[in-house]
């Protein structure tokens, strides 16, 4: 199952590639163009957007994006989805790993274990040395 989430921050349109990993940093177009549900058919797309951009420039990104489709790192397939939904007793492998580079944060939120929460551990900056093990 492919798996996107879109955001804005600031002025900036984002697209994460969950199986993958991989971040987009788009313009507004492109950030129009791609649904979470998958894309839409190109003529179905040059209707849907032709009021706010040109054909032209709507068929150039349509055809990017469709090859970053086709190279599988936009609404790429995940690779352990089979696994995943096999029997706990069978796992022998690591999906994901999270990297907790900085151990700190300013939003004081209770539940989190960066500050203020119940693990009150202390504040770091993970060393270079250590990331690179």
């Amino acid at each position: 199952m492919s798996l996107i989430h879109k955001f804005k921050q600031g002025d900036n349109y984002f697209i994460l590639d969950v199986n993958t990993g991989a971040v987009h940093l788009v313009d507004e177009l492109v950030y129009d163009l791609v649904h979470d549900d998958g894309m839409k058919d190109k003529e179905e797309t040059l209707k849907l957007l032709c009021n706010k951009y040109e054909r032209d420039t709507i068929i150039e990104a349509y055809d990017e994006i469709m090859e970053l489709v086709k190279d599988g790192l936009l609404y790429s397939e995940d690779k352990y989805e089979d696994i995943a939904h096999g029997s706990m007793e069978d796992r022998d492998y690591i999906k994901a790993v999270c990297l907790n580079i900085i151990h700190g944060s300013n939003l004081r939120c209770k539940y989190c274990l960066a500050d203020e929460g119940e693990y009150n551990g202390d504040k770091g900056v993970m060393s270079r040395e250590t990331a690179k093990q």
